[in-house]
């Protein structure tokens, strides 16, 4: 039978495990409660979403692939290192102003989307 490690056993109750009976208590007492609890919504779940868990016919809801959807990966990256360059710039024009450099051996510009061309 499978037991409990030294660790396990080590670890604190959960902070807000321990308010859970005040709160109880105070709801029986008909105080409004706040829930805060973390992923709890507040808003209205789409209709979209609660027709299709209501008309699936999965047995098995699979997880993806640990590492994620490659499209999303790549999309992240893409915004990741977009920003990661124009930091760079930035970084880059700040120290050629303080070294007084005008024309260093690479420039780099940047500056963001005002308008899309027409061509």
């Amino acid at each position: 039978m499978p037991s409990v490690s030294r660790k396990g056993k080590a670890m604190p109750e959960s902070p807000i495990r321990k308010l859970v009976p005040y709160a109880e208590k105070a709801k029986k007492e008909g105080k409004r409660i706040y829930h805060l609890n973390i992923g709890q919504p507040d808003i209205k779940t789409p209709i979209e979403a609660l027709n299709a868990v209501k008309n699936n016919t999965i047995d098995v809801l699979a997880y993806s692939h640990s590492a994620g959807f490659e499209s999303f990966r790549e999309k992240l990256s893409r915004i990741a290192f977009t920003e990661t360059a124009y930091y760079d710039s930035v970084i880059s024009d700040y120290f050629n102003k303080k070294t007084n450099t005008i024309f260093p051996k690479k420039k780099i510009f940047h500056g963001n989307l005002v308008e899309q061309l027409r061509y």
